[in-house]
């Protein structure tokens, strides 16, 4: 991702990590560190003073170029790379400045060669920069920094000059003590609400990058009451190293008493300024070294400098260290770690910037992505408009080759898909391959069917010589496909597929729980040469989302979800006619029939309830069993229950993940001792499964024999590993049962399927769901349409019926005169 010019904000010069006693780079501490400040609000800026540039081969600061850049593109975080790019000559810095560029950097931070001679002249200064940006191919972003040790202190003159002339300056850090430099300086900063309260000082030529401006260290400690009246557009903090939320929570105080003008707005700011600033005067001293101290101590990682640094001083850290003002911002840091980045009661935790995906095994956050503003998801919603335009007139055959070149480029990107979705959702990496290939199987289905599923419909038996009539189908326009955690691969294809063979384009808004799952299917498409626009991955909070749904542009919505949010998406459209698909929840229901063979049964069946720890909407919750079989149906499951492996998804032997969140976990929990409080009978022993601890997402396998229809776990969904058994005597009383449920989605009988084909088929036309299986369970055959009854939803995906939703007939009536 690239940047042309610098954004508002706070930044932290990110430390550099070395392995013990080799001193060689640690870049995997590294890129953990790049990711955390990220999700913490700060962009990183490396391989300065901070990271110890100085002490980097070349080679070493290309390496880290790179990993930040892997880091930022991975979780599509918009902060701009910032590169220290300094070396002892202009010839040499000019050299670096290309090859950081060339391996990931959108601005180069420099300071004049000759850091330490204190008789450079201004004019020398001026000539130095002016070189330098116009041999930079990436924006250039003044380091000015006389420091302590005879560094140049470069004139307002000077600064403001070079702003104006080169066009491709970005920006400077201000590390000086004269504040006043930035009010001279903060010109312009491309951001329509900046721009709205604080006026440009200067107008930029045409071509010329906005200019933005930070303060540094000097003076961090005036960035309320000077710097931010004099237009500074953020600060440049190496406190922001361990303290990044807190560095974040102040400057969004500051900017929001900036706009509201609130006294207790800017009561807060400055509380917090004043905080923030004598911990940081005070932790600086302690230098690097005492900043890979306080990660090592907060963090876990941090390590020591490379020589020759100066060791730290014990004394002076463990002074400071107990000092109020450091003890009180770390415990600030803390608090906020825990209410910003460690929810895990929800999946996929979104606020106003931030969307953040929790791992279902350790509650770390595996993935990190930055909401749209509203502007921008206008944009898109703009791009899908226009794409519509051209390529609601491609040929079919045009579309179908890219759609063949999807799920090749799909199938040979098994093993990176299938990483990807163990690793968001917690499903066991043995079973997450099965889901890449039947989403390939799938796609081929809908793809073998589409010609004829979107052909014209004639009318030659009405037809008359000189009249002619047909209906054609035609593509709606742009669509938004909502789509779930729980199979993410399948759900996509099962829209965007369809959709986009019609002819339409496709908003796809993965769920937070997997948004790598909706941006792969984005670079599939890419890769298979669909152009762009026609279908782009997006990121939104639920007001957004609402927005997106009453927009008269959306034509189409497709959601996958709860009952809840279903509602609350068909309110949303309710201002117009645009259509509404829905797929949702599920109790989905198995009756065991006397004469089945259970030999055969049992193993299928129990399948069908535990496979992704019973986290599908189609998973069997509640089975029915007649009397005779009874007993050896709940030990049968009870047996396979027990032989589960309940452990880390990474593991290949793991055959049982944990499930989404603490909060579903804490559900199924519930449920299952309501249910044994009730007069259930737990068939399988938490001791069995010692994962399985309050407060983590891992739960026990479990069988309730003698369960009732007045049990909750019988009438309501689960979504977890987790199955009722209740005794029935008669099909009949099998059928009340099944029917007996505000869901209708699929229901399987189990019996001989020869001798028992009329009780069969009697049942089929009994049950009111949208699939009968005989004899299997939870799965999808492309070539049958998948429908929910009651509230499991409204509408039809796959086989040929699938198409209907994204198109629209026209009737064409035609008269030879």
């Amino acid at each position: 991702m690239s940047f042309q010019h610098l954004k508002p904000g706070v930044y932290a010069p990110v430390l550099t990590f070395f392995k013990p006693v080799t001193e060689q780079l640690d870049v995997e501490t590294f890129k953990k560190h790049v990711l955390y400040l990220a999700q913490s609000g700060v962009g990183p800026v490396i391989t300065g003073s901070m990271g110890e540039g100085p002490m980097l081969s070349v080679q070493e600061q290309l390496i880290l170029v790179k990993a930040a850049r892997e880091v930022l593109d991975l979780h599509q975080f918009r902060y701009p790379l910032i590169v220290g790019a300094s070396l002892d000559s202009t010839r040499e810095t000019i050299d670096l400045i290309r090859k950081v560029a060339g391996v990931g950097a959108d601005v180069v931070l420099v300071k004049p060669s000759g850091y330490f001679a204190s008789l450079m002249t201004q004019a020398a200064l001026k000539t130095f920069f002016m070189d330098i940006q116009k041999a930079s191919p990436v924006p250039v972003m003044i380091y000015n920094f006389p420091g302590a040790s005879g560094g140049v202190e470069m004139d307002s003159d000077l600064l403001l000059g070079l702003a104006k002339e080169g066009l491709n300056f970005c920006g400077a850090k201000l590390t000086c003590s004269q504040i006043g430099k930035i009010t001279r300086l903060a010109g312009y900063c491309d951001s329509p609400e900046y721009n709205r309260d604080y006026p440009r000082s200067f107008a930029l030529e045409d071509g010329q990058k906005p200019f933005v401006v930070f303060t540094g260290k000097s003076s961090f400690s005036d960035y309320l009451t000077a710097a931010a009246a004099a237009k500074g557009h953020g600060a440049i903090a190496g406190i922001g190293n361990f303290a990044p939320r807190v560095l974040r929570r102040l400057y969004d105080l500051i900017d929001k008493a900036a706009r509201t003008r609130q006294p207790a707005d800017i009561q807060a700011a400055n509380e917090l300024q004043v905080l923030l600033s004598e911990a940081d005067y005070a932790t600086t001293k302690l230098h690097i070294p005492g900043a890979k101290r306080i990660l090592e101590e907060f963090r876990g990682y941090g390590g020591v400098p490379r020589q020759p640094i100066q060791p730290i001083d014990e004394a002076q850290y463990a002074s400071t260290m107990k000092l109020p003002v450091v003890v009180k911002v770390m415990e600030m840091e803390r608090s906020l770690a825990a209410m910003l980045g460690q929810d895990n009661s929800k999946t996929g935790i979104s606020s106003d910037n931030f969307q953040k995906t929790i791992s279902p095994v350790d509650q770390s956050v595996v993935v990190t992505r930055t909401i749209l503003s509203d502007e921008e998801l206008g944009t898109v919603v703009a791009k899908a408009s226009s794409a519509f335009g051209f390529w609601k007139t491609t040929s079919l055959d045009h579309r179908l080759n890219i759609g063949n070149k999807f799920l090749e480029e799909m199938q040979k990107a098994k093993q990176q898909l299938s990483e990807d979705l163990s690793r968001q959702m917690g499903r066991p990496i043995s079973h997450c391959a099965v889901e890449v290939d039947g989403t390939v199987a799938r796609g081929k289905y809908m793809i073998s069917i589409s010609k004829d599923a979107l052909a014209d419909s004639n009318n030659q038996d009405t037809d008359k010589k000189d009249h002619v009539r047909f209906i054609k189908k035609c593509p709606v326009g742009p669509l938004l496909v909502i789509s779930p955690w729980n199979y993410p691969y399948f759900c996509q294809v099962n829209a965007v597929l369809p959709a986009i063979l019609a002819g339409n384009t496709v908003l796809l808004k993965p769920s937070p729980q997997t948004p790598l799952c909706g941006e792969w299917f984005v670079e599939l498409f890419k890769r298979a040469g669909l152009p762009d626009g026609v279908i782009q991955a997006i990121h939104t909070t639920p007001t957004q989302s609402e927005s997106l749904i009453k927009d008269p542009r959306v034509q189409f919505v497709m959601f996958t979800g709860s009952v809840a949010n279903g509602h609350s998406i068909v309110k949303a459209a309710s201002d117009s006619f645009k259509g509404v698909g829905l797929e949702l929840g599920g109790k989905d229901p198995a009756y065991v029939r006397e004469d089945a063979d259970l030999a055969k049964v049992i193993p299928a069946l129990a399948d069908g309830i535990f496979f992704n720890a019973g986290q599908s909407c189609c998973s069997v919750e509640r089975v029915y069993a007649h009397s005779s079989v009874y007993d050896r149906v709940v030990q049968g499951l009870a047996e396979r229950a027990k032989s589960l492996k309940l452990g880390d998804p990474k593991d290949p032997s793991v055959t049982l993940g944990p499930v989404v969140s603490k909060r579903s976990a804490d559900h199924i929990r519930k449920q299952v001792a309501n249910a044994i409080s009730a007069g259930g009978r737990p068939l399988i022993s938490p001791e069995d499964f010692p994962q399985d601890v309050s407060g983590t997402n891992f739960v026990t396998p479990q069988v309730i024999a003698d369960a009732t229809h007045d049990m909750s776990l019988m009438k309501d969904e689960t979504f977890g590993p987790v199955v009722g058994v209740m005794k029935v005597e008669s099909d009949e009383e099998a059928i009340k049962y099944m029917n007996d449920s505000p869901f209708g989605l699929t229901a399987s009988i189990w019996t001989d399927a020869v001798k028992s084909q009329d009780a069969f088929s009697n049942i089929v036309d009994k049950l009111e769901t949208g699939t009968v299986y005989l004899n299997n369970a939870d799965n999808l055959d492309p070539a049958l349409a998948w429908s929910g009854w009651k509230d499991s939803g409204r509408g039809i995906s796959l086989s040929k019926f699938g198409f209907d939703a994204y198109t629209r007939t026209k009737s064409v009536n035609v008269k030879y005169l």
